[in-house]
């Protein structure tokens, strides 16, 4: 059972940022800078995001791009981002590599909802 547990942990981590259903401010040009954030497994060199939508929904699929590689990952930590155009839901998909020229996972992770929109706060009484 403990090589069970250390092996689940090694392939599947826990992300930071993007939130589930979380909806990022756009900008006039219709686009957001969101931002992919957590903790990298220790063999990890390379950080990369797809960017997926549902059949109808407006937006633009993303293949995987790299958020993070070398430096940027710093003490297991990792921060990166990635342009996504207004719609959604996306569903975020990360995987984490020991480098660019290594095709073998290290770990992955994913949430199923962000959406890139407008923002409103409505107060009431």
């Amino acid at each position: 059972m403990w090589l069970t547990l250390a092996a689940s942990a090694e392939t599947h981590m826990v992300l930071d940022l993007p939130l589930e259903r979380q909806v990022i401010q756009r900008n006039a040009q219709e686009w957001a800078e969101v931002q992919v954030a957590g903790a990298a497994p220790v063999d990890a060199t390379l950080v990369e995001t797809k960017a997926e939508l549902g059949a109808g929904l407006r937006g633009q699929a993303h293949d995987w791009t790299v958020v993070a590689q070398g430096a940027q990952i710093k003490d297991g930590k990792f921060n990166g981002s990635l342009k996504l155009a207004t719609g959604g839901w996306y569903s975020l998909k990360v995987r984490f590599r020991k480098s660019a020229a290594d095709p073998t996972l290290v770990g992955e992770s994913s949430v199923a909802q962000v959406g890139v929109g407008d923002v409103y706060i409505t107060p009431g009484q």
